[in-house]
């Protein structure tokens, strides 16, 4: 198994390797930088680094519903 520290969509783009398993852990929906990686295009990158029967492990959070008595929705 290997760590990589870095952002998942350039990992993705620049990596010449196929992996039978990716873990990414993406960061709140309320994050700019989650533009770029909630995408079709996204998705497909990451097919094409798997191996036949590979598969993708994510952690996409779901956005919280605001607070019924402030409209805030609660950080976590």
């Amino acid at each position: 198994m290997h760590l990589h520290h870095l952002d998942a969509f350039i990992f993705v783009r620049e990596t010449d390797r196929v992996y039978d398993r990716l873990i990414i852990d993406l960061p709140d929906l309320n994050n700019a930088l989650l533009d770029k990686r909630d995408t079709v295009d996204f998705y497909k990158m990451i097919k094409d680094k798997l191996a036949p029967g590979g598969a993708l492990a994510t952690q996409v959070p779901r956005p919280s519903p605001p607070d019924k008595l402030t409209g805030v929705s609660p950080r976590r």
